[in-house]
């Protein structure tokens, strides 16, 4: 339904999960009935992976999820932002705040995504999905909007999500207009230390597509390591 909302057709998602047999997806697969299906299958599973590939599934993106103890990165995330003291991060959960990022995302900010590179959709129905994604999340009490400045203006964002002692980076990336600057080295920085001022927080993770290699050097950069890689194929019917 909440696919349906963002893409205006009926959608599917099956993730293979690691004890998941060739059976198994040829049992799920044969009762699907919608209009684009998506399938995320673990990167060691190859066998699967050609079997979705026989079915008319086409590969278009790896899903890494990268995780890090806060302590240990955050050292690393101060010495960064040591270099430039005119980056600023602050938590706000304001409605206001929530409303302004949507705007922002909506002028184009992600390009990347599987949604953005796949020629059934497009980059403004990729954007406008991570928009209402966002504006969902306003009133979950476990999701907390995080807002980089430089020299007092916003220039980033990154929205997480506490799941017990680990928070999860969900959105974020830089304003469409300062995307042309580097700056990502001192966003991950700001996420990462603001994130380790959170009480009971031990761990930090983040799911980013191989389309994305910048963030996922930034990343490994803080010394956050690969736990869980996955293949993911899309099919339109």
């Amino acid at each position: 339904i909440w696919e349906k909302r963002n893409l205006d057709v009926a959608t599917i998602e099956i993730v293979v999960e690691s004890s998941d047999t060739l059976g198994d997806l040829k049992n799920a697969l044969s009762s699907i009935n919608s209009s684009y299906s998506v399938l995320k299958i673990p990167a060691n599973k190859v066998d699967l992976s050609i079997y979705a590939e026989d079915y008319g599934y086409r590969f278009i993106e790896t899903q890494l999820v990268l995780r890090g103890k806060v302590k240990q990165i955050a050292k690393e995330a101060e010495k960064i932002l040591m270099r430039n003291k005119s980056f600023s991060v602050e938590t706000d959960n304001s409605s206001r705040m929530f409303d302004y990022v949507a705007s922002k995302i909506n002028e184009g900010i992600f390009q990347t995504d599987r949604i953005a590179v796949d020629p059934f959709f497009n980059k403004k129905i990729a954007n406008a999905r991570y928009a209402n994604w966002l504006l969902d999340l306003k009133k979950d009490e476990n999701a907390h909007m995080q807002i980089m400045k430089k020299s007092g203006n916003i220039v980033a964002f990154n929205l997480n999500k506490r799941r017990g002692i680990c928070s999860h980076g969900l959105i974020g990336g830089l304003l469409k207009e300062y995307q042309h600057e580097p700056l990502g080295m001192y966003w991950g920085a700001a996420i990462l230390k603001n994130v380790s001022e959170y009480t009971d927080v031990d761990l930090w993770e983040a799911t980013v597509s191989s389309n994305n290699y910048s963030v996922i050097k930034i990343w490994e950069y803080f010394g956050m390591q690969i736990s869980n890689i996955s293949s993911v194929f899309v099919k339109h019917c």
